[in-house]
């Protein structure tokens, strides 16, 4: 039982230490987006959709 819960810890501790962090501009962005307009979010995500799809878009 007691190996099991280390197992555990060690599998949330690798998932948790492999994301990667988010630098000050990145956070900024995010909090930014937060506090646009629900509309303005969806031309944003559409935007981001087009571009995926056609990245030699400009």
């Amino acid at each position: 039982m007691l190996e099991m819960a280390v197992v555990s810890r060690q599998v949330r501790d690798r998932k948790e230490n492999s994301q990667p962090s988010l630098c000050q501009s990145e956070k900024r962005l995010i909090q930014r987006f937060r506090e646009i307009t629900h509309q303005e979010k969806q031309q944003v995500l559409r935007l981001v959709d087009v571009l995926a799809l056609h990245p030699e878009a400009e």
